[in-house]
């Protein structure tokens, strides 16, 4: 468990790497900062596992992909993201419940 979190924490760093020094000496559009408000707002809801405020960035098509690597063996599945909100109703994988 700690290893996702360790993972996660370097994918929100190496993001927050690539925003602030992408356009370093460069003015940012409007566009750009809204972009970059909305990615971060999304992994901070993603990061406390808010299922709640990540729908809310969703559009109706959106799409989850989920790949799992366990014994050896490599799982595939995608799903619409209304899909995933209703299988984790059922069968929760929230990390903050294995605390």
């Amino acid at each position: 468990m700690k290893k996702n979190f360790r993972n996660f924490s370097l994918i929100l760093i190496f993001f927050s790497l690539l925003f602030s020094g992408a356009l370093e000496g460069q003015e940012r559009t409007q566009d750009e900062k809204d972009l970059i408000n909305t990615v971060e707002q999304f992994l901070f809801a993603a990061g406390n596992y808010n299922l709640d405020a990540m729908a809310k960035m969703m559009t109706e098509h959106a799409n989850v992909g989920i790949a799992r690597l366990k014994d050896g063996n490599t799982s595939i599945a995608t799903m619409t993201f209304q899909q995933y909100v209703e299988m984790q109703k059922t069968e929760p994988c929230d990390p903050t419940l294995n605390r």
